[in-house]
């Protein structure tokens, strides 16, 4: 239930906080979760850039080199300091804490992927998840 008080938080927040919304840095973010599956063997097939959080689903393979606190660890730093750069601003970027939930069979799966993909609906930024550019899959 706290979950949902959350992502209610989020998907009206005051738009101050959405520095995702910048173009530039939802590519940043995109292509850095890119770039991770290449280096450390980690798979994110379903990705959602809002405005001012990101929703991903996670999936590790046999052969993962490193574990998912050090990959977000690294996706965080990495377009921290990078979107700063593009806003001409220092500090924090990224909230500390992340908010995860394992999917242990097919059906969860299917459901948080449906979730993720139909968030910037929810939020009321587009009609159909396909419109939301900032999206993986596109």
């Amino acid at each position: 239930m706290e979950f949902l008080k959350i992502e209610s938080i989020l998907d009206t927040a005051d738009n101050n906080r959405a520095f995702l919304s910048n173009p530039d840095i939802a590519r940043l973010v995109l292509s850095k979760f890119d770039e991770m599956e290449t280096k450390y063997r980690w798979r994110f097939p379903f990705i959602v850039i809002m405005p001012n959080h990101v929703h991903c689903l996670c999936c590790d393979s046999d052969n993962a080199l490193v574990s998912l606190g050090k990959v977000l660890g690294e996706i965080k730093g990495s377009t921290a300091f990078q979107a700063n750069r593009i806003l001409g601003k220092e500090g924090k970027f990224w909230a500390a804490e992340n908010f995860d939930h394992w999917c242990r069979s097919p059906l969860k799966v299917e459901s948080v992927k449906r979730y993720i993909m139909n968030n910037p609906v929810k939020a009321r930024l587009v009609s159909k998840p396909e419109d939301w550019p900032w999206r993986k899959p596109k």
